[in-house]
């Protein structure tokens, strides 16, 4: 009879254990969401050409606009990969930050990741 109590005591914490892991898990999925929503922005299109001497690039979005982004050492693309989205045409999705303006101009789009 000892051990039969002992093991319900056992599987009982075990449940609470798991319990507060999954709860921390999600409020932290949540917090992290809505730190980052702000921070980040989605375009997608198809890339037109590569601008400059790294991984910069144009992307024409589904209205015809094309947008220019700077794609730096923190841009998580690779040079063939985008150069293959350009010979096959893909779509093209890209996550930036918009970077303010350099004296009144227009803002900079910085590609955080390219695919």
């Amino acid at each position: 009879m000892n051990w039969l109590n002992r093991g319900k005591a056992a599987l009982c914490i075990l449940l609470l254990v798991g319990i507060a892991a999954v709860l921390v898990l999600g409020i932290t999925q949540v917090a992290s969401a809505q730190m980052t929503a702000g921070a980040t922005q989605h375009a997608q299109g198809k890339i037109v050409s590569l601008t400059g001497s790294e991984k910069d690039f144009l992307l024409r979005v589904s209205d015809g606009h094309v947008l220019h982004f700077r794609c730096g050492t923190g841009c998580k693309a690779s040079l063939a990969h985008i150069r293959r989205h350009i010979t096959e045409k893909a779509t093209t999705d890209v996550y930036y930050q918009a970077l303010p303006g350099h004296q009144g101009g227009t803002q900079q789009l910085l590609a955080l990741y390219v695919d």
